[in-house]
């Protein structure tokens, strides 16, 4: 007498929900790549902002040697006119103003830049964070299905095996025990493959419902 394997059908209606819950793979290495092309985003924008600091730097040097040389000018023309002493120390002062003024600018420009960048990785890391909590929620929510599935099915298992005990006649009996078997090695097949484990218990448990 040949045996017909089946699965049962309230598992055929849990296929296209566990399906749609389901995250493949390819999905989960495009956000592990969305995430390391966030932290490479971070490294630019430190290093941007690195490479500011040191512009600005430079910025104010040259502002320096700038005004140094135009307070050496303005010496020279006040020697040449043959100005008066305060004629030159009002030249000098204007320079020591420009200088200032200057030097301030730089300072401010640096340090808006790095209040830039402060904001930039704050904000990532915030980004981040939330994309680590989102992708977690969904392994969460995949592994409850699963046990779901798993607790159905020994439901299931237990009420075949309680309705087999009250059939009149050995051979029936025995009959639907295999077929329950039978269900059990298919559905543990499955999610084993879903949670790409090795079926080699089930293959075994399948060869001796067989004999």
């Amino acid at each position: 007498m040949s045996v017909v394997y089946s699965t049962p059908s309230f598992l055929q209606a849990l296929a296209p929900l566990a399906k749609e819950n389901s995250v493949s793979n390819k999905e989960y290495k495009a956000k592990l790549a969305a995430k390391a092309a966030r932290v490479k985003q971070l490294e630019t924008t430190r290093k941007l902002a690195d490479k500011m600091d040191k512009e600005l730097t430079k910025l104010e040097k040259i502002a320096d040697r700038e005004a140094a040389k135009q307070a050496k000018i303005a010496a020279n023309e006040a020697k040449k006119v043959n100005q008066s002493k305060e004629a030159k120390a009002a030249a000098k002062e204007q320079a020591k103003l420009e200088k200032a003024e200057a030097k301030e600018k730089a300072k401010l420009e640096k340090a808006e830049a790095k209040a830039a960048a402060k904001e930039q990785a704050k904000l990532e890391k915030a980004a981040a964070k939330e994309q680590a909590k989102l992708e977690k929620a969904e392994v969460k929510e995949q592994a409850k299905l699963e046990k779901a599935e798993v607790k159905e099915q020994a439901k299931l298992e237990k009420a075949d095996a309680n309705a087999a005990t009250k059939e009149p006649s050995t051979k029936k009996t025995k009959q639907s025990k295999a077929n329950a078997k039978t269900d059990r090695i298919d559905i543990i097949q499955s999610i084993c493959e879903k949670l790409g484990q090795p079926s080699t218990a089930v293959n075994h448990q399948s060869t001796e419902v067989m004999a």
